[in-house]
């Protein structure tokens, strides 16, 4: 038992020293150009995703007009549906820019 629990001891050791002398991501200014993800693709400027979150919110308030008249007609349901997937397309996309925004390496 005393054997197996060195063996044990010694693989960690080995691990935590290989993953310490040999860091697995470089920092994001040592990466080319080419290979780092281009927020200004997505959102050119700071203020333009901050005018999508604003459009989000407003067309959040907007399902209101909804409530109760979905079963009324086909076409009440496919603006609902229209207007959901919209606004849903809009927050993916802000939320995808706000999360690869806050893992760069600043």
């Amino acid at each position: 038992m005393t054997k197996q629990k060195l063996i044990l001891f010694y693989t960690l050791v080995a691990l935590t020293i290989a993953t310490t002398i040999f860091p697995q991501a470089p920092k994001r200014s040592d990466v080319p150009d080419k290979h780092k993800w281009n927020l200004a693709d997505m959102y050119p400027a700071l203020s333009d995703w901050q005018a999508d979150i604003k459009t989000v919110e407003a067309r959040i308030s907007d399902f209101a007009a909804y409530k109760g008249k979905l079963g009324e007609n086909s076409q009440n349901l496919l603006n609902a549906l229209n207007s959901y997937f919209g606004m849903l397309k809009i927050f993916y996309k802000a939320g995808t820019y706000a999360g690869n925004l806050s893992n760069e390496d600043v």
